[in-house]
């Protein structure tokens, strides 16, 4: 990583993101504070969930709640038709 955050102090006028191994928001806030995005890949791919968060820990809206029971059902049945 500490590569990636010397590219952007030399390039700050370029978007430098972050990708690789990023397992949860606050990791991937701790890098937001060297560069300008972090991909959080496989921690989403595994645990979807940790989406239902960037909004409150990035720009500190309210914490969404979700029945995920019901978005599961409701995206099967959605599978189902396509």
């Amino acid at each position: 990583y500490n590569r990636v955050y010397r590219l952007k102090a030399k390039n700050p006028n370029k978007f430098i993101g972050i990708n690789g191994g990023i397992q949860s928001l606050e990791e991937a806030l701790e890098h937001i504070d060297h560069v300008d995005g972090a991909m959080l890949g496989r921690a989403a791919y595994h645990t979807p969930g940790i989406l239902a968060g960037v909004d409150a820990a990035f720009y500190g809206d309210t914490p969404k709640t979700f029945d995920f029971a019901a978005l599961i059902d409701a995206m099967a049945d959605y599978a189902a038709r396509h």
